[in-house]
């Protein structure tokens, strides 16, 4: 018995060794392996680089179909979009979870798809109505009913 109480002794001992030198020398070769990892990284690009590379993605995602090009000629433009793409990412989320989430009481959620509706709808004779104070013709986008010039709606558009 007292042969087996000093093997486990020693086992003991050496489970709590220092660590080998493989493991000591470990974060060193990490600590090289990010240096040389900095080293294979890309050259720096200018702005001018960047900004046209970024474009060429933006082009890329337009040609895709899920996503449009707003020009930015108002200074109200930046918000609006802002508030659309937000409100984009809300009703989208809105609609998948209205039926599967228990917490969204159902009722609250129609009443809101409709009032984002009525809002875009609101938008539709706004613009309408702009058109009509300048002298314009107004086409409403697709989906949308046609407004004529005096701000009266027609027929809706196909």
């Amino acid at each position: 018995m007292s042969n087996e109480k000093t093997e486990k002794k020693e086992t003991v001992t050496t489970a709590t060794a220092a660590p080998s030198p493989e493991k000591q020398s470990q974060p060193k070769q990490q600590g090289q392996q990010q240096k040389q990892g900095q080293k294979n990284q890309p050259p720096k690009m200018s702005r001018e680089q960047r900004t046209e590379q970024k474009i060429a993605r933006q082009v890329d995602l337009v040609k895709s179909g899920n996503y449009s090009a707003v020009p930015r000629r108002a200074l109200e433009t930046n918000a609006a979009i802002v508030l659309l793409t937000k409100n984009d990412f809300l009703v989208d989320r809105l609609r998948d979870r209205l039926v599967s989430d228990p917490t969204i009481d159902i009722e609250k959620g129609i009443a809101a798809l409709k009032k984002n509706q009525e809002i875009r709808e609101e938008l539709n004779a706004l613009n309408a109505e702009i058109c009509a104070l300048m002298g314009m013709e107004y086409e409403a986008p697709r989906g949308f009913e046609l407004a004529n010039n005096d701000g009266k709606d027609s027929a809706k558009a196909a």
